[in-house]
């Protein structure tokens, strides 16, 4: 586990938490009291933060670097119960909200996932077109450059007997 595994399960906890809070409670109240619109904001600023990891090359290069699911549930977890210390004292049962918790984390994760999957395919049919060109530069590159006055491509023709 790398700390961008860990920093994008962190990121996609408010989002899964802020999901979690209205399966609970069926949009009855806002979230986070009066810091309902400062929350809402700032989990739309951790999911593109969490987009943007999914672009980077390495997580292009491999979809192996998604978080884990079980960070992802703590860290929604954890800004759950924030939230929840943020708001009015009101009574709520801890098994439902932790099923809801897991839920939400897990809707959140095939989200990241599906989202990766498709920027990787647009990525890959977008270097799949560049591919060509730099392809005839590398077989241009890879020819063996001989030191001058390297008597190896006179030798080169003489190296096997001639065939019978």
């Amino acid at each position: 586990m790398t700390i961008r595994t860990i920093a994008v399960s962190v990121l996609l906890g408010l989002p899964a938490a802020l999901l979690a809070h209205a399966g609970v409670f069926h949009g009855n109240h806002t979230v986070g009291g009066a810091a309902h619109g400062i929350l809402v904001i700032l989990s739309i600023v951790c999911a593109a933060l969490a987009a943007a990891a999914a672009l980077s090359p390495r997580s292009l290069r491999r979809l192996g670097a998604a978080p884990p699911v079980a960070g992802t549930i703590a860290s929604a977890a954890v800004w759950f119960a924030f939230i929840e210390l943020r708001e009015s004292p009101h009574t709520i049962a801890v098994l439902p909200c932790f099923v809801a918790v897991c839920l939400a984390a897990w809707i959140v994760i095939i989200a990241w996932h599906g989202f990766a999957r498709a920027a990787d395919g647009v990525a890959r049919q977008f270097f799949a077109r560049l591919r060509p060109p730099f392809r005839q530069f590398a077989t241009i590159c890879r020819t063996p450059v001989h030191a001058f006055g390297s008597l190896s491509p006179t030798y080169r023709l003489f190296s096997r007997p001639p065939p019978v």
